[in-house]
């Protein structure tokens, strides 16, 4: 509406909007004049000075906001009684409304929450305010709960099972209702693996998405569970006719009894009074030991790892 007459971005969308609502309003009320009404009384003056050392301060502090800014242009347009000076003051006014709106325009925020888009984590939402996915979620919470007589009624009226499949049945296969039909007719309304009759569903391949067949709702699941792996398929087969289970428990059931089993054979290597009840061979630390008696004595790297070097006079070991 306006190409060329403005140069300050986010003026030309201002000054569109300022014209829409001056028209909703000149619709409403017609063209108005009114007395101004400013610069008459003193307390005009001192609300003016007053507005100026507030927004002075708040500029000196860090802590100037638009509203600090406004809000002085607006008193010292009311403290003006000459109308060009009146004039001036109100163009200030026009043009600090005009940078607050296009500030709100750029801001990354939640219009709802005043929440940061950034501390978000995501943008906003397209649902026509512009709101978080929080504030969205909630509003349509409320929306629906305030209406749900009114919605669900609606859902019911629009539900139609056999358009859903038709449409369905369209977007993620290609196919229509009469030709899934004429398929269902071409397997004699059985399932094509385990020709039971149930409900047939369509299978296709994953890959490539050619349709295959109907089959029912288990066999469908156990090729998705199979992967459409027909080597998996064959061992599935190979294990059922021969599970091997089988030959482990044969195995299991020629196995002795452990009561049945030769106890094992101890070292019986001795010294004195003592006999070491140590399993025969090597020991830790090279070392016989009478358990019963608590007594321990040195064992020969040597095989047969008796005593025999060490002490000539004592039998070996049997």
């Amino acid at each position: 509406m306006y190409p060329t007459l403005f140069t300050t971005p986010g003026l030309a969308k201002f000054a569109e909007e300022i014209d829409a609502e001056r028209q909703a309003q000149l619709a409403k009320f017609g063209d108005q004049r009114h007395p101004d009404g400013t610069g008459l009384t003193l307390d005009h003056l001192a609300w003016a000075e007053e507005a100026r050392a507030q927004c002075q301060q708040a500029a000196k502090d860090g802590t100037l906001s638009w509203a600090a800014i406004l809000l002085e242009e607006v008193a010292e347009a009311f403290a003006e009684a000459d109308p060009e000076r009146l004039r001036e003051e109100l163009l200030q006014v026009a043009a600090v409304a005009s940078a607050w709106v296009c500030d709100l325009d750029r801001r990354e925020t939640c219009p709802k929450c005043s929440t940061p888009y950034t501390q978000l984590g995501h943008h906003k939402t397209n649902t026509g305010r512009g709101w978080c996915r929080k504030c969205a979620t909630e509003y349509e919470r409320l929306r629906q709960a305030a209406n749900k007589d009114v919605i669900n009624a609606r859902r019911r009226e629009l539900y139609d099972p056999e358009r859903n499949r038709a449409m369905h049945l369209n977007a993620k296969y290609g196919l229509s209702i009469e030709q899934v039909r004429t398929m269902s007719e071409a397997q004699g309304g059985l399932c094509a693996i385990c020709q039971t009759e149930q409900d047939l569903h369509v299978d296709h391949d994953h890959e490539t998405g050619q349709v295959r067949g109907l089959l029912c709702n288990n066999c469908n699941n156990g090729l998705g569970r199979f992967r459409d792996r027909p080597e998996f398929l064959d061992r599935a087969v190979r294990y059922l006719a021969e599970p091997p289970a089988a030959a482990w428990v044969h195995d299991i059931d020629r196995r002795p009894a452990p009561d049945q089993l030769a106890a094992p054979q101890t070292c019986g290597d001795r010294l004195a009074d003592w006999t070491c009840t140590l399993p025969l061979g090597p020991h830790p630390n090279w070392k016989h030991e009478d358990e019963a008696a608590g007594a321990w004595w040195g064992q020969s790297v040597v095989p047969p790892h008796n005593n025999r070097s060490l002490f000539p006079d004592e039998p070996a070991a049997p």
